[in-house]
């Protein structure tokens, strides 16, 4: 039977620990730089797509109502995008209780960046922030993403984004999931190589007037408007001490359907901003941080399928043994267990799991918050192979040119 090669696996685990390192650096440094941002209260105009959010409209709304910040620089404007429920007559009954909400309405055309869009052409305020009918922020998010804005060469501030249901294997694992990340993308924000905005961001209009809106056939047009912005040469802020709520999928088909598309999206954008691949010109995001993440992509990937071959062909040749006669033995060699524990391989394994709960106490040191080990351990193992899947097929239909639905 084929197996990998000695040499791939060193190469993989060699790979693992230097990325491992790299992070680790970035967030050593980025705990000694103590900068003090000037704060500003920026006019700001909140756009809210909303579709078929019935249940949780009011509730998004009177979060921004009760942000921490001036009530005269804030607007709120609704895109009802052709909801088939009570959205636009709970929106129009928000409109009447505060002044400051506008709400517009639109046919449904069946993808996010057209309300979106919608809204922003109906904007005048210097600052944009983009949040889906399902999200709902802190009253400290305004005052943490300000003094970003200090600077001229940021264009946009990206949020934690925290689930509110946690109580399935799907939704904890996710929980799980969504603290990596957040503890990833705080360390690459220190580098400015944040590559990507989501559910809840900041931007300034002007942006968006000089470079074009969301582009409304891209399954995650928020990662490409994060590619778009640090292709232009700006910056992107990142807030992990405030961060907005949000449902993340509850049930395994809305999982598989979200993640197809956020994997296949991945591809597509990586292919569209190919030329930051390897770029100087781009920092530490060209030079390592989008090359990392793709070549890591294309190794679970490729592992995943490697386990699955070695798996079928490890079952026909114990059916061909059987049917030969052979009897399996439960006999245990000690001498070949403690050799096999001492093994290089074996070693670096081990080593890899301390990195892992390293990673794990750091980021639930640096969100100030209980994560369980469990629910972790269920993330890097179980949970990682369901992701490699969802690569995999993704990955399938890039290359047939596929697209999955929306």
């Amino acid at each position: 039977m084929w197996q990998v090669p000695i040499w791939a696996i060193y190469c993989i685990f060699f790979m693992d620990f230097f990325i491992a390192f790299f992070y680790l650096c970035i967030y050593i440094k980025s705990k000694s730089t103590n900068e003090i941002l000037e704060k500003k209260d920026h006019k700001i105009t909140f756009i809210v797509p909303a579709y078929n959010r019935e249940s949780t409209i009011k509730e998004c709304i009177e979060s921004i109502e009760n942000v921490r910040y001036p009530k005269n620089k804030i607007n709120i404007i609704i895109v009802d995008d052709g909801s088939k429920d009570a959205t636009y007559r709970l929106s129009k009954e928000l409109e009447k209780r505060y002044s400051n909400v506008v709400v517009l309405r639109k046919e449904n055309e069946g993808r996010k960046a057209y309300p979106v869009n919608f809204g922003l052409k109906h904007a005048n305020s210097e600052l944009v922030a983009i949040l889906d009918a399902d999200c709902f922020i802190k009253e400290d998010a305004l005052e943490r993403a300000m003094p970003f804005f200090s600077k001229k060469e940021t264009m946009a501030v990206v949020f934690r984004m925290k689930p509110t249901n946690r109580n399935k294997f799907i939704e904890r694992v996710q929980y799980i999931e969504y603290a990596l990340a957040t503890f990833y993308r705080k360390i690459i924000g220190a580098i400015n190589s944040l590559p990507v905005s989501n559910g809840f961001s900041i931007f300034r209009r002007e942006f968006f007037l000089k470079h074009g809106y969301f582009e409304v056939d891209n399954m995650t047009e928020d990662f490409e408007m994060g590619l778009r912005i640090q292709s232009n040469q700006y910056n992107l802020g990142y807030v992990s001490e405030s961060y907005s709520l949000t449902d993340v999928p509850s049930t395994i088909g809305g999982w598989i359907k979200q993640r197809l598309r956020w994997a296949y999206g991945t591809l597509y954008n990586y292919k569209k901003y190919k030329h930051i691949f390897v770029n100087k010109k781009y920092g530490d995001l060209g030079i390592f941080i989008l090359p990392s993440g793709f070549i890591s992509l294309l190794v679970v990937s490729s592992i995943f399928l490697l386990a699955v071959y070695s798996l079928i062909n490890w079952g026909w040749q114990r059916v061909d043994m059987i049917m030969a006669g052979w009897v399996p033995s439960f006999y245990i060699n000690i001498d070949s267990l403690f050799f096999f524990a001492i093994e290089l391989r074996m070693i670096l394994f081990f080593f890899s799991i301390l990195v892992g709960l390293m990673l794990f106490t750091l980021c639930q040191f640096e969100l100030k918050e209980k994560l369980s080990i469990i629910d972790y351990i269920l993330t890097l193992t179980l949970y990682m192979w369901m992701l490699a899947i969802m690569y995999v097929i993704s990955l399938g239909y890039f290359l047939i040119g596929k697209r999955p639905k929306w």
